[in-house]
């Protein structure tokens, strides 16, 4: 009898001590993952703070900022749906982490998705302001201009030269580069005109406030409407917006 006592004594202590030991590994095994935790939140505070510097140098507009993190947010989205599909548990801060690739992918990816938001959204935009010159002309029973783009090319050269020279800020505006106005431009890119026009703006966030301000403008108002032309070339860069009118010989 003593000896079953004695047997039983021993199996409860075992067990005990197994409980006490297994407890003492998930006590250890919660601290560590709390601590692994709080060292994957700190890394990817440390790489977002990185990226959202890259996005401030990047993005100029709250529009194109909007953009980039509308790319990341994106691509992080990518990166869990490949992890679901191979089975694979990821720690919702991990995208930003493994291996810092995603974080190399996205910071190497701007350039590349910068060209392409640029050209899809600077297609979008002068797409955006025809509508809006050619609504305004036919309301009044007027022709439709058609894009050229050779007058585009002289717009958007124009818009870069001055975001590149001028300061908005300050109220800088011209249709003068270098001495030369929109005639002497529109000749040296080989555009043989018959007429030729321009207006100019800064400021705006958009084509409909852009357009607004011309069509508050006596003399820009007129360009948008004038019957003499019949081409258009839409350019904009930073602060600044440029359409070019024209009509060939």
């Amino acid at each position: 009898m003593q000896k079953n006592l004695d047997y039983f004594v021993g199996i409860m202590k075992k067990f005990f001590t197994l409980i006490i030991a297994l407890s003492v590994f998930f006590f250890w095994w919660i601290t560590q993952i709390s601590a692994a935790t709080t060292s994957l939140e700190k890394a990817a505070n440390v790489i977002m703070v990185k990226l959202e510097k890259v996005v401030n140098e990047q993005a100029t507009t709250i529009e194109k900022k909007e953009k980039i993190w509308l790319f990341i947010a994106n691509k992080i989205q990518e990166f869990i749906e490949k992890k679901a599909l191979r089975n694979e548990q990821t720690h919702p801060v991990l995208p930003l982490l493994v291996d810092r690739s995603l974080e190399k992918s996205l910071l190497l990816s701007f350039d590349e998705m910068d060209a392409q938001s640029d050209t899809t959204s600077e297609s979008s935009i002068a797409q955006t302001m025809l509508d809006s010159v050619n609504n305004e002309r036919m309301s009044r029973g007027y022709v439709s201009y058609r894009m050229d783009q050779t007058l585009n090319d002289i717009a958007q050269q124009h818009a870069d030269w001055m975001n590149a020279n001028l300061n908005c800020s300050l109220g800088q505006l011209t249709h003068n580069q270098n001495g030369q106005g929109p005639a002497e431009r529109a000749t040296n890119f080989g555009y043989d005109w018959r007429a030729i026009g321009e207006n100019v703006a800064c400021g705006q966030d958009n084509v409909a406030e852009t357009m607004k301000q011309w069509m508050n403008s006596a003399p820009h108002k007129k360009n948008i409407l004038d019957q003499d032309f019949e081409e258009i070339g839409i350019g904009f860069a930073g602060e600044f917006w440029v359409q070019v009118f024209g009509a060939k010989r």
